[in-house]
């Protein structure tokens, strides 16, 4: 049997730092440190760039980093792949990639996800465990770090040319792995848009999924025999002020045995004061083991995701017409006027409308609030 363990978000900066300059690693990952040296091969999201730049780029939302000291950190807790493929890895420009390159290969970690151009960010990763050999793909949705023809950047999650890359990948591997960084932010479902997506890279032969990015433990579901885990949370993300999901997160531990794929979820708390993860234990564990498993008990499950969704993304109603519209009466009179239009807005402003058309759960939550309004009840 051949384990493999996955992680959700890291960003080792704030609260963490302090941890890393003392080499407090033992502190750091806490709990988890033996649950991640016990598999064959560890696998975290890396959500920020390992470098010392201070010139980050314009973009909507916060610009994240962390210090060289932290590949070594990684590389304590056994990592042994990296995956960039996120919407925060360009954060500082390409100089920012370049040096979490160098830093992870320095510290014998292995990267996926992002290259100087899209050809290279495409590029599966192999690995040979115990005379199987796996292939990994990683992708995320389009924002504001995606790779081009001759720029740096990270891997998109684009349909076509995921299924070449799968298809190729399949030939050269016995187990295929997809790990993709999508999903509504802070939404613990998988949005039904996004769902279809990974039942589709199933059809096309993956043999389990990984989703990160919603910052918020999500459902496991089994689709044609393989594992689609729609949401591990964040692993280390020192924040205050965040709702206590934020410190909730899975280890997630594939089984691969010949024919067979079975798993184990090892749920977490990351504690607030100190950092250091915690495993849940009695009735803490059993309540995130349950949220985990809830699809098992549900018959109608489209419906169920599409009703939850709806409810969800109508909370944020305002947010998309706001992005859309401006919240002022005069923004909303000369978007009537096309030359006129943008003479009042801002850069941040088009930087907003660039993301919500740009990422797909933005992009198919705003059509789906429109869809209410302009279709007729039946």
């Amino acid at each position: 049997m051949i384990k493999i363990s996955f992680v959700g978000d890291i960003c080792l900066d704030k609260k963490s730092l302090s941890l890393i300059d003392n080499q407090d690693y033992s502190m750091l990952f806490g709990d988890s440190y033996n649950c991640l040296i016990e598999s064959d091969f560890r696998i975290g999201n890396l959500e920020c760039p390992i470098t010392l730049s201070t010139s980050p780029i314009k973009k909507l939302g916060p610009n994240l980093k962390t210090k060289p000291e932290a590949a070594s950190a990684l590389r304590y807790a056994g990592f042994d792949l990296l995956c960039l493929a996120n919407n925060h890895i360009l954060d500082y420009g390409e100089e920012g990639i370049i040096d979490t390159l160098k830093y992870s290969s320095l510290n014998n970690i292995n990267t996926i996800g992002v290259g100087k151009n899209i050809f290279e960010a495409r590029k599966p990763f192999y690995r040979i465990i115990k005379d199987k050999t796996f292939g990994f793909i990683n992708a995320c949705e389009i924002e504001f770090s995606i790779a081009d023809k001759d720029s740096y950047g990270a891997n998109p999650i684009d349909i076509i040319n995921l299924y070449y890359d799968i298809i190729e990948a399949k030939t050269k591997s016995d187990y295929l792995v997809l790990i993709l960084h999508g999903n509504n932010e802070y939404y613990n479902l998988p949005n039904p848009s996004f769902r279809k997506q990974c039942m589709f890279f199933i059809d096309l032969g993956v043999n389990a999924i990984i989703c990160h990015h919603s910052h918020s433990i999500g459902p496991v579901e089994v689709y044609k025999n393989a594992p689609i885990f729609y949401g591990l949370g964040n692993f280390i993300f020192p924040r205050d002020g965040k709702p206590t999901s934020w410190n909730i997160g899975l280890i997630v531990q594939i089984e691969f045995d010949n024919e067979n794929i079975g798993w184990k979820i090892i749920p977490f708390r990351q504690n607030e004061s100190n950092i250091s993860i915690e495993l849940l234990h009695d009735k803490d564990k059993v309540d995130v083991l349950e949220r985990v498993n809830q699809f098992l008990g549900i018959g109608e499950i489209d419906n169920f995701l599409e009703s939850k969704w709806l409810d969800f993304i109508l909370s944020k109603e305002r947010m998309y017409y706001g992005f859309l519209f401006g919240f002022s009466r005069i923004e909303k009179y000369l978007f009537r006027f096309r030359k006129l239009r943008f003479i009042f807005y801002s850069k941040s402003r088009l930087y907003k409308l660039y993301d919500i058309i740009a990422c797909d759960s933005h992009r198919n939550s705003l059509l789906r609030i429109l869809e209410k309004e302009i279709v007729k009840p039946k």
